[in-house]
Formats: C-alpha cells, sequence, structure tokens
C-alpha cells in the first residue's frame, strides 16, 4: 500500500513538474446505457454513453481540482451566480434564489417572464483552444499550470464496448473530458462570460453549470430586453461553439391567479429562431414550477 501511494505522488509530481498530463491516463471507455427503463433498445437515440476513465486519472483531476477550484471563485470572472463550486451553494441554493426573487414580484402585483435555457451536448462541443484563451485571459493561469490543462484535455481518444465487443479508438477533438472530476468545473469557467453579456440588458439570470435561467418583471418593454438577451447569448454560444436550442427551451409567465384571470392570452417568446409557447408550468432542476406558484 504504502509502495503504491508512493508511486502514486512520484508520478503526479512528475506530471506537474513538466505541465504534462500522462498519455495511458486519457483513454476512455464508453457504455451505453437507456436512459429509462423500458425503452426501445433498438432505438440509438434512447441510450446515454457512460463514460469511464482510468481510477489514476480522477485521482490525478482531484489534486489539481483542490487548487483550480479555490483559485477560479476568487476570480472577480468567475459569476458569483453560477451555484455549482461555490461552497455552502447547491441546486437547493439556486432554487431558492431563483423563487425568492419571483416571490418578491409578485408581492408588487407584477407579472414573471421565466425562460430555461437549453445548450445543446454542452459538454461535447467546447473548443480546447478556447478554453486555454479563457483560462489565461480571464483567470491569469499560466506557464506549467496552463500547460497542464491544456495537455489534460488534448490527445484524448475513446473507445464504446458492449459486453464484450469494444470498437476501435476514436480521438476526442472537442469537449471536455466525460467522466473526468475537472470536466464541470472546467465548463462553468468556459461559460462564465455570459453574466457579463445578460447583465448588459438588465435581465436576472442565474446557472447551474449548464441550467441557465433568465426572467424579467413584465413592465414595459421588458419581454423585447428579454428576446434581444436571449439573441445576443445565442450569437455568444455559436462564437464559442455552443448551440442554443429553441425547441428545447421553455418559458412561462408567473403572477397571481386574481392576476392570471384578468389578464389576456400570453404572448409568445422567441428563442433563437424558434418560437417558444409560453406553457403552464416548467421543471427547474427537477422542481416543477407553475405559472401561480402553487407547487401543487
Amino acid at each position: 500500500m504504502a509502495l503504491s501511494l508512493g508511486l502514486l505522488l512520484t508520478e503526479n509530481n512528475a506530471s506537474f513538474n513538466c505541465g504534462h498530463f500522462p498519455a495511458k491516463l486519457k483513454l476512455g471507455q464508453i457504455t451505453p446505457l437507456l436512459k429509462k427503463a423500458g425503452l426501445d433498445a433498438t432505438d440509438d437515440c434512447n441510450f446515454r454513453p457512460i463514460s469511464n476513465l482510468p481510477t489514476m486519472s480522477k485521482l490525478l483531476d482531484s489534486l489539481v481540482l483542490s487548487r483550480l477550484q479555490p483559485h477560479l471563485l476568487s476570480s472577480p470572472s468567475y459569476s458569483t451566480l453560477q451555484s455549482a463550486y461555490w461552497s455552502l451553494h447547491s441546486t437547493e441554493t439556486a432554487l431558492l434564489k431563483v423563487t425568492g426573487d419571483i416571490y418578491r414580484s409578485l408581492d408588487s402585483g407584477s407579472f414573471t417572464a421565466l425562460v430555461s435555457l437549453d445548450i445543446s451536448a454542452a459538454y461535447d462541443t467546447i473548443d480546447h483552444s478556447v478554453v486555454s484563451s479563457r483560462l489565461q485571459s480571464d483567470f491569469s493561469i499560466d506557464g506549467k499550470a496552463l500547460a497542464w490543462n491544456q495537455s489534460h484535455l488534448s490527445d484524448r481518444h475513446s473507445f464504446v464496448q458492449v459486453n464484450c465487443s469494444a470498437a476501435c479508438q476514436q480521438p476526442c477533438v472537442a469537449g471536455v473530458p466525460q467522466g473526468s472530476v475537472l470536466g464541470p468545473l472546467l465548463f462553468t469557467a468556459y461559460i462564465s462570460p455570459i453574466g457579463r453579456v445578460v447583465r448588459g440588458f438588465g435581465v436576472n439570470h442565474h446557472t447551474y453549470t449548464d441550467d441557465t435561467q433568465l426572467y424579467v418583471e413584465t413592465a414595459d418593454g421588458a419581454l423585447d430586453r428579454l428576446s434581444h438577451c436571449i439573441s445576443c447569448l445565442r450569437h455568444w454560444f455559436l462564437r464559442n461553439h455552443l448551440l442554443l436550442n429553441g425547441s428545447k427551451s421553455e418559458a412561462i409567465i408567473i403572477g397571481t391567479a386574481q392576476r392570471h384571470a384578468r389578464s389576456l392570452q400570453p404572448p409568445q417568446m422567441n428563442v433563437t429562431e424558434s418560437c417558444v409557447a409560453v406553457s403552464e408550468s416548467l421543471k427547474l432542476l427537477g422542481v416543477t414550477f407553475d405559472r401561480t406558484m402553487s407547487f401543487r
């Protein structure tokens, strides 16, 4: 045990000193699993790819995470409205922030327009060169630390295995390593500028990793500002190799039952090229919001 621990520490120190992630730890085994029991196993769309990485890879990632996370969180470039990774923050605190703002709007007699944005295959399409550039320009990571992160992302391969049959290895030219410890943190750093984009339109927002919510009180011109904000975000996502999926994004107008009874038919909202009809309810981080916040 002591010998194994010593070898682990030696290999890890060598990796950090040379700014290079070991190539033998970059190979991922992908196992397709049905998204839900009972789905048609002959339809490839019903499977979710689960990636398994070597245990040593995750141990090395964890050591880097213990230093990288506090460094990123101490930077003003990391959004304070990104609940992932902040100490004492969680999906619960994210939900409390959004519901608290909505309740204040209800108390003032206003409607709130809430849009939940969907990013297609968010973790799989990010550009490695943009990750490195953002770590350097926004978070002042340079030298061997930057070289290590570049090495961590590049020259990765994966293969699909079903039972005892394995496919040929394929290169992973984009995205953060699925199943890695560092992947979600690197993704949140990658999308950190969207907070600055949204604030420029005077729109409220909150994020938890790739789950992004925008909301405004429906005063004069507020819905136009919200639409313009979403359009600007769409272009930002495209420039950064991400796709905002209008067809899977959801919208809802929240108000008291009395105000809904007096109001006209709710408007539709434009999310990218798709016109999203206002729903009676939407699910946010696993919790269903209805248009009067009854939680029934």
